[in-house]
């Protein structure tokens, strides 16, 4: 650690420590470790704290020049009184150093999300998302399943977007190196960030509040950069809920700036764009403001892709919405807001807005248990109704055409009419334009 923290400080990058503080499935008393000693006395969580935990943190504290970061882990069960004395030594030794919120006990000085979870909403204060290069922390031999340069690229836009700071567990293999797969994700992500730093650095969270169908944005000043991931091929942007106090639009790629024509309907901006997205991994179009950006967030049904409404937008009547965690493997973690205590008293409800009229393929995306009746119905009196089996995962099922007959604003209502409404988990509807 000397020889690491000694090279970090020569390339300039800051420097910190991993540590679990609760679990130890070695020494006696801590939490997964033997409950006795080798000389056969009981051991309990205090003995451990004292004798190894604090001793340990003074260590990496102390012996290894300035650090950045104490990063605590697992915190379980572990008393605050416990979580304080980590926190007052960290700040005693290093006052310049952050502790993370995995302490506990809300003592850190920012927050830590799920692993692997990138939140659908901003969220306030200091917060970070910690993600893994593929679905391992630290390395793993038999793990493949490498993220792409896109797709780590989207997953940190999309946390920034939400106001928060994105962090990436890269595991080296046994002979420190970068494994090959990890290495060009990363540069190419790195790449693209070199081409588009207002983009992210200083950058601050969407003013929508969420993500939007064709991607996401982040503000800079009086700049939005609309990070445009799925990039529409009929020519058209359609961007929900901006229309006032626009200067100009551009489309930034390498060779500059391009200005690029647009108009608005009701609500929405239209932004007239080439048919053929100009990077590869995520486009970035620049919208000039007057002053602060004003943004109606409300949620828009796009007219030229689909738009997935997760139930966290929803409100619900008769059931109970709640975050839902679970593993598919050891380490892979998987997050999701869902409905459920669902019966026939239950209801669901989005408020939306249609700039297209016509037709949309509605979808539901559920788990359950064998066959289950939904009703959709918006306030025009338009009714989707239908009938599919459930499976134990989350899937995607098709319910039917609904008609918007006009632009403008909607409630679209879930209801649940038949099937075992305690096995049911709804976490999202899915809007398709029929073409």
């Amino acid at each position: 650690m000397i020889e690491l923290a000694k090279a970090c400080k020569e390339a300039g990058i800051g420097f910190g420590f991993y540590y679990s503080q609760n679990q130890d499935w070695t020494y006696p008393g801590g939490n997964g470790g033997p409950k006795v000693d080798a000389a056969g006395h009981s051991k309990t969580f205090d003995d451990y704290f004292w004798e190894k935990c604090y001793p340990e943190v003074n260590q990496i504290t102390t012996q290894y020049g300035p650090i950045e970061l104490v990063w605590f882990d697992t915190p379980g069960g572990m008393d605050k009184k416990y979580a304080q004395k980590l926190v007052e030594l960290v700040h005693k030794n290093q006052p310049g150093a952050y502790v993370s919120g995995r302490v506990g006990h809300g003592l850190g000085d920012y927050s830590t999300l799920g692993d692997m979870e990138v939140p659908r909403q901003n969220v306030p204060g200091l917060w970070e998302a910690v993600d893994v290069t593929n679905d391992s922390w630290g390395y793993a031999w038999y793990d493949n399943n490498w993220k792409s340069a896109r797709e780590i690229l989207s997953r940190t836009l999309s946390t920034i977007s939400r106001g928060g700071t994105y962090m990436l567990n890269v595991g080296p293999k046994p002979d420190g190196t970068i494994p090959e797969p990890a290495s060009l994700a990363l540069r190419g992500a790195g790449a693209w960030i070199r081409k588009y730093p207002a983009a992210v650095y200083g950058a601050q969270a969407s003013p929508w509040g969420h993500a939007l169908p064709w991607g996401d944005a982040t503000v800079q000043g009086r700049k939005i950069s609309l990070l445009v991931y799925h990039w529409p091929t009929n020519g058209k942007l359609f961007v929900p809920g901006l229309t006032k106090g626009i200067t100009s639009i551009n489309l930034l790629n390498a060779d500059g700036k391009k200005k690029l024509n647009y108009t608005t309907d009701g609500k929405w901006l239209e932004i007239n764009i080439p048919s053929v997205a100009p990077d590869p991994l995520v486009s970035v179009i620049e919208v000039v403001m007057q002053g602060t950006p004003l943004i109606d967030k409300m949620l828009g049904v796009d007219p030229a892709m689909e738009t997935i409404l997760p139930v966290d937008f929803a409100e619900v009547e008769g059931c109970h919405k709640t975050g839902k965690s679970w593993m598919e493997k050891f380490g892979e973690w998987k997050h999701v807001v869902q409905v459920g205590q669902w019966n026939d008293q239950s209801k669901l409800t989005y408020a939306i807005d249609i700039v297209k009229p016509g037709y949309y393929q509605v979808d539901l995306n559920y788990t359950g248990q064998g066959r289950v009746v939904w009703k959709i119905e918006n306030s025009a009196g338009e009714i989707v109704q239908n009938q599919q089996a459930a499976a134990s995962v989350y899937n995607w099922y098709p319910w039917g055409w609904m008609k918007f007959k006009a632009a403008g604003r909607y409630s679209v209502t879930v209801s649940f009419l038949e099937g075992d409404g305690d096995k049911v988990s709804l976490s999202a509807l899915r809007f398709k334009p029929v073409e």
